[in-house]
């Protein structure tokens, strides 16, 4: 009895299905972060307005805090939190050395990420002469997690922020070797058909988010979304499959979840990312 009804909860748990819904995050507020003086910062104001404005994201405000608002890093926050944005551009290595701290996001970055719950547009580091680089339009976004059917959030930035026509590529990369881990132990059961857990198990990770990713699809289609969704759904080393992906792909644009689900600190697949990825702008939320 035990095992039919283990069987009818198995085949009831199976035909569930998560379902996305689309909901569009509010960005009337921006804040621009420089570590130069309001004034010297118009070209990197501009080419962040103009960035926004090619996804067709309107802004009802934008401010721009500088050296005369912050020299340090509780003033940052205190100047951030006093504007109440609903997104933050900034670059790299505010007010650091970026030859000496190249594999760091910063101190500054650092504790923005982890002291506001605000999504943090970050642009690659200054040139040599001190100017920030200009932002491309976001033509293909590469939405990066190891949990995408947990993660609505971030497939809704991505679709935000993709240009009209546009590609948002859905990444789930599920970690082979934690898969691997798992099957040493099932193999050393001896009551369990190693082959069969392994192809079951394996199809079951890539069906979920397979079939969430079909779901995005039609709630996107529904709400005529002007972008082209393409399915990620793998198993392999995540960063190792994100360059692989960036590649083929260019990635103008990788969106990332950085809370971590015990809010200790910034999601480490995140921050991995985030230190890896040096020349592509990032989204992190």
């Amino acid at each position: 009895m035990s095992d039919r009804i283990d069987q009818f909860e198995s085949v009831f748990k199976s035909a569930e299905k998560a379902r996305y819904q689309y909901d569009p995050p509010l960005l009337e507020r921006v804040a621009v972060l420089v570590d130069t003086a309001r004034e010297s910062s118009n070209a990197y104001v501009e080419s962040a307005r103009s960035y926004l404005a090619a996804s067709n994201i309107d802004t009802e405000e934008f401010l721009v805090l500088g050296t005369e608002d912050f020299t340090d890093i509780q003033q940052m926050l205190a100047a951030v939190h006093s504007k109440s944005p609903n997104l933050v551009v900034t670059h790299r290595h505010l007010h650091l050395n970026r030859q000496e701290l190249e594999h760091s996001l910063g101190t500054y970055l650092d504790t923005l990420l982890q002291g506001t719950t605000i999504p943090v547009l970050v642009t690659p580091s200054p040139n040599a002469d001190g100017q920030p680089k200009p932002l491309e339009v976001a033509q293909d976004v590469l939405v990066m997690t190891d949990h995408l059917l947990d993660d609505p959030k971030s497939i809704n930035y991505g679709v935000r922020f993709v240009a009209p026509g546009g590609v948002v590529h859905l990444c789930h990369i599920e970690d082979d070797g934690v898969f691997q881990k798992y099957m040493e132990m099932i193999e050393r059961i001896p009551e369990i058909d190693t082959d069969v857990a392994r192809e079951k198990i394996r199809a079951k990770l890539l069906q979920l988010p397979t079939d969430y990713i079909a779901s995005c699809i039609e709630a996107l289609q529904t709400e005529s979304v002007n972008a082209r969704i393409n399915p990620v759904v793998r198993l392999g080393h995540r960063v190792t499959d994100y360059h692989r992906l960036i590649d083929e792909h260019e990635g103008d644009l990788l969106v990332c979840n950085t809370n971590d689900p015990e809010d200790l600190a910034i999601h480490p697949m995140a921050y991995a990312i985030a230190l890896e990825f040096r020349n592509q702008p990032l989204l992190l939320l």
